[in-house]
């Protein structure tokens, strides 16, 4: 499975805090309650004079009793994941601390090759906020460890095909990141400005939405391309975006000009038919191509203007034909509070939205 290090680079160092922390982590709170949307917001559009946050997640964890096992994967499951019901928290915290979904298209613009800043103008007390997911493409990991093995388009409806503890196969609502976003939008819609939802990540050695959109020779490669063109077409009129991820999820800054060229190709032969092309490149790994580096240049040669990385404080950089931007991690790491600065979530109360199944998973 591609990312068996998901963004390790940045966690280095960190080791598991003890039983101890993490149970007064737990009983302690997480930072004072924020105040309600409703009891701060208008419907008045302001000017936007802060920094645009930009958070991430992985495709969701339905089935923590099957993802959280003591074994070598339920680790790594746990360290880079969250549950559905942590995400469901999480994006109703969002809601109440006055967040508001938006594109990266509402805050710059590509004209006559140069990056142009726009002014956002956003309604009054609300906080500009993009989500993204990577790696939408369902690895075999990622299918028997609890979480989706594909999506699927049901009653005009996104829904998940997912492995069930019981046996077998059922498909699901409201049971992977999209879809959360989706049916909370749909009961508020001021969580969302002019219908943003979210970038979502992909990569294409493994295929896409659980498709086998990487076996060209299959007999059924065309049927499983058409699938999957079905479910990019529905999740862009959602309100969503694509981006490369890279096609066999690289560490970037680290591979050579030839070997990131090759990689590049396949990803627009192969994903950016069924996504359309994109403009967002979101490194794997967060490993970022320096900006003096001459590599740079091979995505920007295939469309790329948007580079995304992995820190924990947001920023935009802007570099003239381009833009850089820092994306935070919310996955296990950030839930549990290894990461530093993460028990003072500015996005959530941890003590609030923290899986029951991930407490006991770590004190057992």
């Amino acid at each position: 499975m591609a990312g068996t290090m998901f963004k390790q680079k940045f966690h280095r160092g960190i080791g598991l805090i003890s039983a101890a922390v993490i149970a007064s982590m737990i009983i302690s709170s997480c930072g004072n309650a924020a105040p309600k949307a409703s009891e701060k917001l208008s419907s008045k559009l302001e000017p936007f004079t802060g920094t645009v946050e930009h958070i991430f997640f992985h495709p969701l964890i339905v089935f923590p009793q099957i993802s959280f096992p003591k074994s070598s994967k339920g680790g790594y499951i746990c360290d880079w994941f969250v549950t559905l019901d942590e995400c469901n928290k999480i994006i109703a915290e969002l809601y109440d601390r006055g967040f508001i979904l938006v594109s990266v298209k509402d805050l710059y613009e590509i004209r006559n090759g140069q990056a142009v800043k726009k002014q956002l103008l956003c309604p009054a007390g609300k906080k500009p906020l993009i989500i993204s997911v990577d790696d939408v493409n369902y690895y075999p990991t990622m299918q028997t460890h609890g979480m989706a093995k594909k999506l699927l388009v049901k009653d005009n409806k996104l829904v998940s095909l997912i492995n069930v503890p019981e046996g077998g196969e059922k498909v699901l609502e409201n049971s992977e990141l999209m879809e959360v976003v989706d049916s909370f939008v749909a009961k508020h819609s001021d969580f969302s400005f002019n219908g943003a939802k979210g970038i979502i990540a992909l990569t294409g050695y493994n295929g896409v939405f659980g498709y086998d959109t990487h076996k060209l020779k299959s007999p059924t490669y065309e049927t499983e391309k058409v699938q999957a063109i079905k479910i990019a077409e529905f999740l862009k009129k959602d309100g969503w975006e694509f981006a490369s991820h890279g096609y066999r999820h690289l560490q970037e800054g680290h591979i050579s000009a030839a070997k990131l060229e090759a990689d590049a190709l396949r990803w627009r032969n192969e994903v950016e038919p069924i996504t359309g092309p994109t403009q967002y490149h979101i490194y794997p790994f967060g490993d970022i191509i320096r900006p003096e580096a001459p590599e740079l240049s091979i995505l920007m040669k295939y469309g790329f203007r948007y580079f995304f990385g992995v820190s924990f404080n947001s920023g935009w950089t802007e570099h003239g034909s381009w833009i850089y931007e820092n994306r935070i991690p919310i996955d296990g790491k950030y839930m549990m509070g290894i990461v530093s600065g993460s028990r003072n979530s500015r996005f959530c109360d941890i003590k609030k939205v923290i899986d029951p199944m991930r407490v006991k998973y770590f004190m057992n």
